[in-house]
């Protein structure tokens, strides 16, 4: 018995190998949004390798994906770098400068991790995010008003900076009302969950840009220019958000250059 080359099998492939591609493109636009330093990483044909790979190349049996993993949770080699950096060594990032000899630091998943320094850094700031066990609660947790049940309250972020021939290290921390939402996306994130799960887990705060509207998973779409899921699980937008930016930093190290 002869099988139509364009039967169901052959169609679905199709579909699959369309929904990889744009998952490809997908993934390169929210790393580039969500870690603005990443593109002077990436060469350029890098850059354009998602919009140029054939669709054969991008086919593949779900047997065969890593893990088992759905095609919605590709993750991009940059972004996992990029997590991997953060969770041990550090990643150097650009400072914001601010009034008051304040500078921002600005991470993924809407994170602004923000210090007071002396005198504005000359160099690259590095940044570590420090994650307790599961259940256990970071002493200088970022988000000060976490409850001890939120997945955001193992997360600490400390800033290391050279001011003349010392280095000094300090943890960032945020005491807005709307920080352990954040911080409960950031552990997700590190932790490689994926968006449209995190989108469906409760006290989380999700934002794409609206330039993503094209290919972003229905599921998404209500987090487009920002939305929060409530302890409940239930979506809501927080249009007169004026969050409260008062930041205290804690001195915890400092070393002479060596």
């Amino acid at each position: 018995m002869q099988v139509s080359s364009e039967g169901p099998l052959e169609n679905s492939t199709i579909e699959a190998a369309k929904e990889v591609r744009v998952r490809r493109i997908l993934d390169a636009e929210m790393q580039l949004a969500e870690d603005p330093d990443a593109i002077l990483e990436m060469a350029e044909e890098q850059l354009n390798e998602a919009d140029n790979t054939p669709l054969h190349g991008l086919v593949q049996s779900p047997s065969r994906m890593p893990g088992g993993s759905s095609m919605r949770n590709i993750v991009s080699e940059p972004v996992f770098k990029t997590r991997m950096q953060l969770l041990n060594g550090g990643r150097y990032y650009n400072g914001c400068r601010r009034q008051n000899l304040r500078v921002d630091i600005y991470l993924p998943m809407n994170i602004i991790a923000t210090i007071n320094v002396n005198k504005y850094p000359q160099h690259r700031l590095l940044v570590r995010a420090e994650l307790k066990q599961p259940g256990e609660r970071h002493p200088n947790c970022w988000a000060r008003n976490v409850l001890d049940s939120d997945a955001g309250a193992r997360l600490a972020i400390t800033i290391t900076r050279e001011e003349g021939d010392h280095f000094i290290t300090v943890y960032a921390t945020n005491n807005g009302y709307w920080a352990p939402y954040k911080a409960n996306t950031f552990v997700d994130w590190l932790n490689g969950m994926g968006y449209v799960q995190i989108s469906q887990t409760p006290r989380r705060y999700l934002h794409f840009q609206p330039h993503l509207l094209e290919g972003l998973p229905e599921e998404l779409m209500y987090f487009v220019n920002g939305g929060y899921i409530d302890d409940k699980g239930v979506k809501f937008k927080n249009e007169s958000e004026r969050e409260s930016r008062t930041y205290l930093t804690l001195w915890i190290d400092s070393q002479p250059d060596r």
